[in-house]
């Protein structure tokens, strides 16, 4: 199985360099970049495919007001030339009945490989309804979006033959919004500041431990702030999300 990690890792790395070169790269040269992954023909096409689609590279300006209405977010982030250009040629995938698609889970669990392609294509029009819902400013919607295809294909190779029991539309659904919203943190570093307040909030924590031990009793906050090098400021902020968190 291909590790997921890995494989958006690299998707990422590979989309830059085919962005930035100065010629265009053949199947041959895109695919180099996979050969440790043994990804199969239909996982081949579609990393292809995703290559291939032209992403717009300017970033969206900042508004000037911070109370723009949601409305007027999504006109001028579902209005880039590329994502109409999508949206006119997901109008030729067919809408499928609840029973069309119950036939082609079942289909899928069973093993069936020639299914995987028809699912993902079911779910292109879904995957744009969930990235309104998740989308920032600053992000390119059709990267987003994209995220979620790729998201909803891993999860749907990952299930085919499994013999899978659960709710598999709830499973596609997490699988397409947590791609999402896990690139989105990436792009815009949210991930690395709740990562960097909670190696503070540990830090604090273990000196607190300490200067207890050392001195024999609770440590004040100067002393918290001078040991750990944090500002004060800081260092409250961080206290009360930690006893908040304790209650």
């Amino acid at each position: 199985m291909v590790d997921r990690n890995t494989f958006m890792e690299t998707l990422r790395d590979v989309a830059e360099i085919v962005r930035t070169s100065a010629t265009p790269m053949s199947r041959e040269d895109v695919m180099a970049y996979f050969k440790d992954m043994d990804l199969s023909s239909e996982q081949e096409d579609m990393v292809f495919t995703y290559l291939s689609t032209p992403h717009e590279e300017e970033i969206m300006p900042e508004t000037e007001t911070e109370e723009e209405k949601q409305e007027e977010i999504n006109d001028e982030m579902f209005d880039s030339k590329v994502f109409l250009m999508y949206m006119e040629e997901l109008e030729g995938i067919p809408d499928y009945s609840e029973d069309d698609k119950a036939k082609m889970y079942e289909a899928l669990i069973k093993g069936d490989k020639e299914i995987i392609k028809t699912i993902c294509n079911a779910w292109l029009k879904t995957v744009v309804e969930m990235s309104k819902a998740c989308f920032k400013k600053n992000i390119n919607i059709e990267d987003v979006i994209q995220e979620g295809n790729m998201g909803v294909f891993l999860k749907v190779t990952e299930l085919c033959g499994s013999g899978y029991e659960g709710d598999l539309e709830a499973s596609i659904t997490k699988a397409a919004d947590e791609a999402m919203r896990n690139y989105i943190s990436e792009m815009t570093g949210e991930e690395d500041v709740e990562e960097a307040i909670a190696g503070k909030a540990n830090l604090i924590a273990e000196a607190q431990k300490y200067l207890t031990k050392l001195n024999g009793k609770e440590p004040t906050p100067e002393e918290l702030s001078e040991y750990t090098h944090i500002e004060r400021e800081e260092l409250d902020d961080i206290m009360n999300i930690i006893n908040t968190a304790k209650k």
